[in-house]
């Protein structure tokens, strides 16, 4: 994953944007300015698509959407014994229906608040994970 990511960065960097690395979250970090979002968004997609398939990447099915769903019900429970508090979440048929169409699904991570430094915000991710472990 580590190499995959890093040849995203490395695409990135070659379009002209300053993105990092963040390997807890197998993701990649950035902060474009929102006026230049969907020109970031565009070269984010040729960079990943460039760069070939994600080593995480599989198929989504039925079963993994409720996983997912059931997943975001105990970060949703982690997050509210930090002090945070997460709106409902949908019903697991309609979680499910986004997720299968390819629409973001609710994610109690949107109630987190944006001032959060990035020691706690890691910490956050540490504790309360966005995404399940691998099997």
């Amino acid at each position: 994953m580590e190499s995959w990511l890093t040849a995203v960065q490395s695409c990135m960097a070659a379009e002209g944007w300053e993105v990092t690395v963040d390997l807890p979250q197998n993701g990649i970090g950035a902060n474009p300015p929102p006026s230049q979002m969907e020109v970031f968004r565009g070269a984010l997609k040729a960079c990943m698509q460039e760069s070939g398939t994600s080593p995480n990447q599989i198929p989504v099915t039925p079963e993994s959407a409720a996983d997912y769903y059931d997943h975001m019900l105990v970060t949703k429970d982690c997050l509210e014994a930090r002090g945070i508090t997460a709106s409902e979440p949908p019903s697991k048929a309609t979680f499910m229906d986004d997720y299968l169409a390819g629409r973001a699904p609710w994610s109690p991570y949107a109630d987190v608040p944006k001032d959060l430094t990035e020691a706690e915000w890691e910490d956050l991710n540490l504790e309360c994970p966005q995404a399940p472990s691998p099997s």
